[in-house]
């Protein structure tokens, strides 16, 4: 005869001898193999992300943006255009950009940021094929 899993002892444990509550990590019906971890170092993470916090600022650093320098997001001339890495495209607004398109000193202003801070630019190919092999996992392409 089989013992149904909702019969009790008086003590609380099914008759089979177990406790409903003593199944846990592996072992419980449950388990769904554990918090996540990142998909780059294997350090434990929370449900709703795929990388640690150390790894996404590593991989985020080496992307490239795509800048425009009238603030027109529209506006998709190669002229309005600057491809910078995300680090460098934060320095740049940084400096009282919007103030500079406003009084159309702009141009003169990406011209000395890129000659004083040294900082490389990239072609719209460049920026393509760099932001794919990213995507790819090959962060260190040059």
């Amino acid at each position: 005869m089989k013992i149904k899993k909702t019969e009790r002892n008086n003590n609380g444990t099914f008759k089979s001898g177990k406790k409903h509550h003593d199944a846990k990590g592996e072992k419980n019906s449950n388990w769904k193999g554990g918090k996540p971890h990142c998909i780059d170092c294997g350090v434990e993470i929370g449900y709703e992300n795929t990388r640690c916090k150390s790894c996404s600022v590593k991989i985020q650093s080496h992307y490239i943006n795509k800048h425009h320098k009238n603030l027109n997001k529209e506006n998709n001339e190669p002229s309005n255009l600057l491809y910078l890495i995300f680090r460098d495209h934060c320095k740049l607004h940084r400096f009282a950009y919007n103030y500079l398109v406003k009084i159309g000193k702009i141009n003169e202003y990406i011209k000395w940021f890129i000659e004083k801070y040294d900082i490389k630019c990239y072609t719209k190919e460049q920026y393509d094929k760099l932001n794919r092999l990213i995507e790819k996992g090959i962060t260190n392409a040059k």
